[in-house]
């Protein structure tokens, strides 16, 4: 399936998810060490979470690449989507 078929496919939940993410690690934070302004998915080197609706954690990973790329890959590779259990539509990123 095309990317263009897979955006067009997306359902409301879905879309408004990813829109929701791209704006978090869009947002700009200042780096502890070296004082410059980054937007947060750039930072290397994270810690992240997944909750449910409950605030009940599902997952928590930690990575040496970029924030965004880690994340992102989560939320678009099926096969780990089905092993986790993860359900875009009841699931958020803190």
């Amino acid at each position: 399936m095309s990317k263009s078929t897979d955006r067009d496919s997306l359902t409301f939940e879905t879309a408004a998810l990813r829109n929701e993410l791209k704006r978090f690690l869009d947002t700009n934070w200042k780096d502890p060490i070296s004082d410059s302004i980054l937007p947060i998915g750039n930072f290397k080197f994270g810690v992240y979470a997944f909750f449910d609706y409950d605030l009940e954690p599902i997952y928590v990973g930690q990575t040496k690449e970029k924030l965004s790329t880690r994340i992102r890959r989560h939320l678009t590779v099926q096969q780990f989507v089905e092993r986790k259990g993860f359900d875009p539509h009841q699931r958020f990123l803190a």
